[in-house]
């Protein structure tokens, strides 16, 4: 029979913080594929994350199975509470439960916190998603006599949970280690959800959560980090010239690492204690959530994985995030993006050079007069305005920092339908202050050296609701209709030559 889909009102609710998040630093951002900046464009454009609810459930006489399958007592599938399942998937459900009460071996527990999701077998959804469910659950239990349910694993992923909830202080007699297709009933469960949305959103609480967890190992030795991953990985997105990468930074040196062979304190303290982290896009790069604010982390990157968790964790920690986009071997089908990819000789030397641990990231410093509010100031990746508030920009300058002149920055705004302006050096307004005459647009352009190491692109949001994405220098950012410009966007990116 089929399983009746259902949702209930959550127990209760507490805030997630609002953050802001800059846009990240992208190395040969040519090479990045439509299809995956579509899907990351809207979240590295949005500059602020609102707050929103984590929402709690209490509830009374369930039965969980799976990695978080949770059925009611007449067997109705709580839809909410739960990750996405099929209809296939919750008819086994329910036969699993018929057959293990058939057979007498059907677990009862009075109360539990669940601790699990589906991807319970990754490193990283384990730290950030299912240990914070854990303990932002433990309050509305008031006695320890309850269980954390966790799912069976691989022996070096269990061996984690074990280590993260006994550096928390919770004891290993009260975790709950369950199979896919074990049933457990719960007299009362408590479920955590609202946390993260996978490409989308994590919460700062998932942070302070294993930030916690790190704050209990002393750092190691402070140095430079290559993080290769897991000997012998075979799911895809390999680094298919790791090996020669690896020996070219440790020349360089960079110690060589491999987490997935580490205790969980060894790798706390191996990346609290690092400078600079080079690491191929995985599981074992979720640490960098140890690492202090500021820490140079580069990020190797395929052309056409869409995914932005590494660089949530980098915007909740404040860490100077790079990626490197490289190329993919070329692939059919829905798991295109899973192929294996490789760096070429240029990246390899970019790298070995280490601009990001020696040399200033490249930005600029913004003033815009905003209609009804007068100037205001932007810093480094921030909005030039406010999206979304319905006022115009008036006018701007730009003034570029560190290692960019005045001179090697020009920009023009576009006046009306026929009329652009001269072009205007660093640091000089570019419109006019205080005479309500809205600018439609504008443009900008890197001159000279800065020309030649750094690229530049902008995104902007219009009166009209319309809004621009990744525009390259020396384009015209407009939005179809030519409604007021109301905020903008500036991202400056160093050059892999």
């Amino acid at each position: 029979m089929a399983v009746k889909r259902v949702t209930l009102a959550p127990f209760d609710e507490r805030p997630s913080p609002a953050f802001t998040a800059r846009y990240p630093e992208i190395i040969n951002p040519n090479r990045l594929h439509p299809d995956a900046r579509a899907l990351m464009e809207p979240r590295w454009i949005k500059g602020k994350f609102d707050e929103q609810p984590v929402k709690i459930f209490h509830l009374k006489d369930v039965f969980v199975t799976a990695e978080n399958l949770i059925l009611d007592r007449q067997f109705q599938f709580i839809e909410n509470a739960c990750d996405l399942y099929s209809d296939t998937e919750l008819a086994t459900a329910l036969a699993n439960i018929q057959r293990q009460f058939d057979a007498g071996r059907l677990i009862q527990h009075r109360s539990g916190i669940l601790a699990k999701r589906r991807a319970a077998s990754n490193y990283g959804h384990f730290l950030m998603e299912m240990l914070p469910m854990a303990i932002i659950g433990e309050p509305y239990f008031h006695d320890r006599d309850h269980w954390h349910v966790v799912h069976r694993v691989d022996p070096p992923l269990q061996d984690v949970m074990f280590r993260a909830f006994r550096l928390l202080g919770f004891p290993l007699s009260r975790l709950l280690v369950t199979d896919a297709d074990e049933v457990v009933h719960f007299e009362e469960l408590i479920v955590v959800r609202g946390l993260t949305e996978h490409g989308y959103y994590m919460s700062p609480l998932c942070v302070q959560v294993v930030e916690t967890l790190g704050a209990m190992i002393p750092a190691g030795v402070k140095r430079k980090l290559f993080i290769r991953r897991r000997p012998g990985w075979n799911r895809g997105r390999s680094l298919l010239n790791e090996d020669e990468l690896s020996a070219r930074l440790a020349a360089k040196g960079f110690a060589v690492a491999e987490p997935g062979s580490m205790t969980l304190e060894q790798q706390i303290s191996l990346f609290r204690g690092a400078s600079h982290v080079i690491g191929v896009s995985g599981a074992a790069m979720t640490n960098i959530v140890f690492c202090n604010p500021d820490t140079k982390i580069t990020l190797l990157v395929p052309d056409r994985f869409p995914d932005i968790f590494f660089w949530l964790i980098a915007a909740h920690k404040r860490l100077h995030y790079v990626e490197l986009r490289a190329e993919q071997k070329a692939a059919d089908g829905d798991d295109h993006w899973k192929a294996d990819f490789s760096l070429s000789e240029s990246d390899i030397r970019y790298l070995e050079d280490n601009p990001s641990a020696t040399q200033p990231v490249p930005h600029v410093i913004a003033t815009a007069h905003i209609q009804n509010i007068g100037d205001v100031v932007a810093g480094p990746h921030e909005w030039i305005g406010t999206p979304g508030s319905g006022r115009w920009v008036e006018g701007f300058s730009i003034t570029p920092q560190d290692d960019i002149t005045n001179d090697e920055i020009e920009y023009q705004a576009v006046l009306g339908a026929n009329s652009v302006s001269s072009w205007i050096k660093g640091g000089i307004l570019c419109g006019t202050r205080g005479l309500s005459q809205p600018l439609l647009g504008f443009r900008i352009r890197l001159l000279g050296s800065a020309g030649r190491r750094y690229d530049c692109h902008y995104a902007a949001t219009f009166l009209d609701g319309s809004s621009k994405t990744t525009i390259p220098a020396g384009a015209l950012c407009v939005s179809d209709a030519l409604a007021p410009l109301e905020a903008f966007q500036i991202t400056l990116t160093r050059r892999a030559v």
